[in-house]
């Protein structure tokens, strides 16, 4: 039997003021993002997650500062606005709600790492020596 370890790691951050304006601005841009695909999806409950996911692309030039942040973000925030909707049919939770700014603000991204003529590339990258942790954007 082949038992797969998942490991997480916690670390408190300390962010400087240029980088603190990135991760607002991430903030704002993730819950445009799900309140505008919340938003389409009440109004077109037969749109997929993919299908919503597809629409971010025309949203980038209506909206410039979406290019400012990280775009696997902004497609976590439709997978979270997706698995939303799947614990309502469920019955697991209450019907998904618009995102209001300030209550709890927070994103997600995910890791992900490619090897292209022996060069390993990885968007988020963690130095334990240095204490430095490497986001996207």
């Amino acid at each position: 039997m082949v038992m797969k370890i998942i490991k997480g790691y916690k670390f408190r951050m300390y962010p400087n003021f240029k980088q603190i304006e990135l991760i607002n601005k991430t903030f704002g841009c993730t819950r445009l993002i799900y309140n505008t695909m919340l938003d389409k999806k009440l109004k077109n409950n037969k749109l997929t997650c993919y299908d919503l996911i597809k629409e971010i692309p025309s949203m980038y030039k209506e909206y410039e500062f979406l290019k400012e942040v990280d775009s696997i973000s902004l497609r976590c925030a439709v997978f979270d606005l997706d698995n939303g909707f799947k614990k309502y049919y469920r019955k697991e939770a209450d019907k998904p709600k618009f995102k209001k700014k300030g209550k709890k603000s927070s994103y997600r991204t995910n890791y992900i790492k490619s090897e292209y003529k022996g060069h390993v590339y990885e968007n988020i990258k963690i130095d334990l020596e240095k204490r430095e942790i490497t986001l996207p954007k």
